[in-house]
């Protein structure tokens, strides 16, 4: 059934019905255990976090940056399963329940609801990522007096938003699991062995990968030089060659973009600077996009890639 087109009536009755299933799954979420335990594992993170800053000398000043660098980590733990939580059942749980067939059985698209499932799981994201994200500022300023500036609230915000996106990617995939799957276990089981190829199997084969590349390019007698000098060369020949074999096979992760543009925003170095050959290169947040164009580019196009394979599984799918 296809949706009629240049009448502003049938697309604002669409847009109400939309509201309608977005509304209740809103609704739904709010009221689920899963919701609630992510959210509860959150402030545990963050009560741990703020306990772990008074660690720092009282003498030393924290900056944002030095705050944001462990939180970075947490965020990009919790926004994989933020997303797989709120994706893993959204068409299944419907199948499962039977509530599928008959919501289908009424004047109501399949794009309808697809798109109603989005928009409350992608506003439900938005608010949980901008608590977490927000209220570690807030707290920092609040407890221990850290500084923020316009281009602090600037890398904040882009933080942000790369972490709602990344988060969204994981829930596309969860989306097309379940739209897939017949029972919500499967669709489950699937999206998080997803997370575990991405986030602990491909790290891994990429180390193997890149030790035997990095080994097998490197000559194996100094060659008439020094074994000094040698050895200096070789190690930093093979951290270049393993680096550039690693990064190659993590570049079919989801995680490598996202580590990528966030260690840009908030390095690891102090101070929000990053160094390169002793010099301190200051943040650039205008760079952040020449710089990590195609990272922020998979970052978008993977989530629509797999909600467009959704919307075709879904809408050619007979449920029974």
């Amino acid at each position: 059934m296809s949706k009629p087109t240049g009448s502003s009536g049938p697309l604002k009755s669409s847009w109400r019905r939309i509201q309608i299933i977005a509304q209740k799954e809103f609704s739904e979420f709010v009221k689920s255990k899963r919701l609630w335990i992510i959210i509860g594992a959150i402030i545990i993170i963050y009560i741990l976090q703020a306990a772990f800053l008074r660690l720092y000398p009282s003498g030393v000043p924290l900056t944002i940056t030095q705050v944001f660098s462990s939180t970075t980590g947490s965020i990009g733990l919790i926004a994989p399963f933020l997303g797989l939580a709120l994706g893993y059942d959204a068409i299944s749980r419907e199948r499962e329940s039977g509530t599928l067939r008959v919501l289908l059985s009424r004047p109501v698209y399949r794009e309808d609801v697809v798109n109603g499932k989005i928009l409350s799981s992608l506003v439900t994201i938005v608010l949980i990522l901008f608590a977490s994200v927000f209220l570690t500022a807030s707290i920092s300023i609040a407890l221990y007096g850290v500084p923020i500036s316009v281009e602090d609230f600037a890398k904040i915000f882009l933080f942000f938003i790369v972490s709602v996106i990344f988060s969204f990617a994981y829930y596309s995939i969860s989306l097309f699991f379940s739209t897939v799957s017949r029972k919500s276990a499967y669709s489950l089981f699937f999206s998080i062995m997803v997370w575990a190829f991405f986030t602990i199997i491909l790290p891994i084969i990429a180390s193997f990968i890149a030790v035997f590349s990095a080994i097998s390019s490197m000559p194996l007698t100094p060659g008439g030089t020094e074994t000094q000098q040698f050895m200096k060369e070789y190690i930093e020949k093979y951290m270049e060659a393993f680096s550039s074999t690693y990064s190659t096979v993590m570049s079919f992760s989801i995680n490598q973009y996202y580590s990528g543009v966030v260690n840009y925003i908030f390095p690891q170095q102090t101070a929000g600077s990053i160094y390169v050959d002793g010099e301190e290169i200051p943040f650039d947040i205008t760079g952040a996009f020449p710089a990590y164009q195609t990272s922020l580019a998979v970052l978008i196009l993977f989530p629509i890639t797999f909600i467009i394979l959704s919307y075709i599984v879904f809408t050619r799918r007979e449920e029974k």
